[in-house]
């Protein structure tokens, strides 16, 4: 804890030496046309000062010093004592054409005084261009390159910092985790950060853990297991299977109903009779898929897949709801290709397609539409989209799981239906390695499935 604080008042430190480097960069950069203008106001001064220092010994080398002004200073000036010329810069200089004569963009200062040294009088006309760049750009360039110096070494510092506190102990954790992976316990070594302290306290505890748990569990303890994790498979399915087998009876309840609200009775006993037996089949050829599935020995038998066309199957599901959305006057809309192929299982796929129609046929809105999608691609989606009604919809946005809703829906909307419905298709989905998503948009619910288009063998081979 004690390396950990100082690390931190290390970083701290040197962020505030970084900041104020920074700050005083940019403080220097700023600070450049008034500095400019300071160098301006001190050469004039200078020059003035200079001048009346030299007069003040006239006529004792007054020209030479008068001269080594003007080759020290870009300038242009004329020192005159009543009419005569005590100096001039340049031949070229006159009294009378002193002024503009030159570019005033290339004057800095221009300026006609009158000096009274020892009883002297003498007129200084003075012409001070432009000041070199070098009197003031490099020494603020030099500035400029040290505070960037220093910079540059605080941030190498912070560099080696941050890699110690954060990348060394970071490539530290990768090496035990490569350690962890082969169950190389001995070789994940404490390091002196927290992170690396944790994950040594949690390689203990984990090989502490397993050797308990290697102990513990033995051959037939995993066999167990291994069974549990059929079973709960197993149940899944059956009790799919055991919603599935309602919908068939249930259609066989309104036939028979709509068969004896007509007149002509007799004919329609014939009919009853096939539509009973065709029915009748259908539960026979339920419960003997059910009779498989608990008495398979292979595990693997719920994942085992096979290629076939889920469009197909969708219609003949389909074909089971007849007179379930006729009773409704539902309106369906299959947007499909004409064939999909999908390498799965197809008794898991009806399953969940069949739990979907027969959520849709109890709880659609009736004289409403249901659009069914079938999306071809890397993996399949299935879309089924319907109308319900407003107490539905809230129950749903309440409780964020249909399921709920349903169960708590008035007997009337639901007593063909014990509300598992939508559970079994989550789990129906888990079994095929897909994705169970519901989403609601005013009155519609959307329900997507996905699941892989190829799967189990097909991928390994």
């Amino acid at each position: 804890m004690k390396r950990n604080n100082r690390l931190f008042y290390i970083g701290v430190t040197l962020a505030i030496v970084y900041l104020m480097i920074t700050v005083f960069y940019f403080f220097n950069l700023v600070s450049l046309p008034n500095r400019y203008r300071a160098i301006e106001d001190a050469t004039i001064t200078e020059i003035n000062h200079t001048i009346e220092d030299t007069l003040s010994t006239y006529p004792i080398k007054t020209q030479e010093q008068l001269s080594m002004i003007s080759d020290q200073y870009p300038s242009d000036f004329m020192v005159l004592h009543g009419n005569d010329v005590v100096y001039q810069s340049s031949e070229n200089l006159s009294p009378g054409a002193f002024y503009n004569a030159v570019d005033p963009k290339a004057i800095l200062f221009e300026s006609t005084g009158d000096v009274v040294v020892n009883n002297n009088r003498f007129t200084v006309l003075m012409r001070l261009y432009q000041l070199p760049d070098d009197i003031y750009i490099l020494p603020f360039i030099s500035q400029q390159v040290i505070i960037m110096t220093v910079s540059f070494v605080v941030l190498v510092i912070g560099f080696i910092f941050l890699f110690n506190s954060l990348l060394s102990p970071l490539e530290k954790i990768k090496k035990s985790l490569g350690y962890l992976k082969n169950y190389d316990f001995e070789m994940v070594a404490e390091g002196k950060d927290v992170v690396n302290q944790q994950l040594a306290d949690l390689t203990t505890q984990l090989k502490t853990d397993i050797s308990t748990a290697s102990r513990q569990y033995t051959e037939s303890e995993l066999e167990i297991e291994s069974a549990k994790q059929h079973l709960n498979n197993t149940l899944v399915v059956s009790k799919s299977f055991i919603h599935d087998l309602k919908t068939p009876i249930h259609q066989l309840l309104m036939i028979n109903n709509a068969i004896l609200d007509q007149d002509d009775i007799e004919d329609s006993l014939l009919a009853l009779a096939f539509e009973n037996k065709d029915l009748s089949q259908k539960v026979i050829l339920r419960i003997n898929e059910i009779l498989k599935i608990l008495n398979e020995d292979n595990r693997n038998n719920l994942s085992d897949p096979e290629p076939f066309d889920i469009v197909a199957l969708t219609y003949r599901t389909l074909s089971s709801f007849g007179q379930s959305f006729a009773a409704k006057d539902l309106e369906i809309i299959l947007n499909a290709d004409e064939s999909v192929i999908v390498n799965s299982n197809p008794v898991l796929v009806q399953l969940l397609i069949h739990n979907l129609l027969s959520n849709i046929a109890h709880y659609a809105k009736k004289n409403t539409s249901v659009n069914i999608a079938i999306i071809a691609g890397e993996n399949i989606s299935l879309e089924f989209t319907n109308q319900t009604t407003n107490q539905n919809l809230k129950r749903m946005k309440q409780s964020q799981v249909l399921l709920n809703a349903l169960q708590d829906a008035p007997a009337s909307e639901n007593k063909y239906s014990s509300g598992n419905g939508l559970f079994l298709v989550k789990d129906l989905a888990k079994l095929l390695d897909g994705t169970y998503t519901m989403s609601t948009s005013q009155n519609a619910v959307t329900i997507r499935i996905t699941i892989p288009a190829l799967s189990g063998n097909q991928d390994e081979a």
